[in-house]
């Protein structure tokens, strides 16, 4: 990247002057997005301490992210389904739009999060973010989106285990052997979450009165998806 180095007194205070248009003034998604990177890692910069040469923009990453992926973005719905997973406070407006991005996602049933109440500030209703996370993972094939959707899955079955019923522990179990495996096979280093959910498996199974090993253990759908990345 070519850049001119300027100063307010033509010796210090340099400034990062940047010459890519798309980037100066994103027109599209994608300059969207790679914005909102360059202005997150400038905000985390300034947090350490550290000055910044990067000319700051009017546009903070949470709009970028939610302009980028109202638009369809994958990437700007995998930062959005994060920061949300993150249970920070968002603003109203931006749980508002988070929402509607949600709900207009062709999901399954499971994570179509129904209604909109923009005074959930931190979004104890994870159907938002894992709507978001479920389309870029699956339909958009982004390995993070599918790891940060599989761990929250697994964070639902292990606090909400007692109020699951057996089909909904399966539904879950299952997506996420899924996603981790998509993940893995995308080159993602995955391999603990896997060794860890097959654990958990193998407890649940060896409880209901599955013998371990045996025909019918190795023909159960998530030890069958999970030794295929195992193998």
């Amino acid at each position: 990247t070519s850049c001119d180095l300027d100063s307010e007194d033509g010796e210090s205070d340099a400034q990062l002057k940047v010459n890519q248009p798309w980037l100066d003034n994103p027109i599209d998604d994608k300059g969207e997005f790679i914005l909102g990177l360059a202005n997150e890692s400038n905000n985390a910069d300034e947090m350490n301490g550290n000055v910044s040469n990067i000319k700051r923009r009017n546009a903070s990453p949470l709009k970028l992210y939610i302009s980028s992926a109202s638009k369809g973005n994958v990437f700007a719905m995998t930062s959005l389904g994060q920061m949300c997973s993150d249970n920070d406070p968002l603003p109203e407006w931006a749980v508002q739009n988070i929402a509607e991005i949600a709900q207009n996602l062709d999901v399954p049933s499971t994570f179509a999060p129904e209604g909109i109440d923009s005074s959930d500030r931190h979004l104890s209703n994870m159907s938002y973010p894992n709507a978001l996370l479920f389309h870029a993972g699956v339909h958009g094939g982004n390995r993070i989106a599918q790891i940060s959707l599989a761990e929250n899955l697994m964070v639902k079955y292990m606090t909400e285990k007692v109020t699951l019923t057996s089909d909904e522990e399966d539904d879950i179990l299952l997506m996420a052997s899924t996603l981790y495996t998509m993940a893995f096979n995308q080159g993602h280093d995955c391999m603990d979450s896997l060794r860890r959910l097959m654990n958990i498996v193998c407890e649940r199974l060896y409880i209901m009165g599955m013998e371990i090993p045996s025909e019918v253990f190795f023909r159960h759908p998530v030890v069958q998806i999970l030794l295929l990345s195992m193998e």
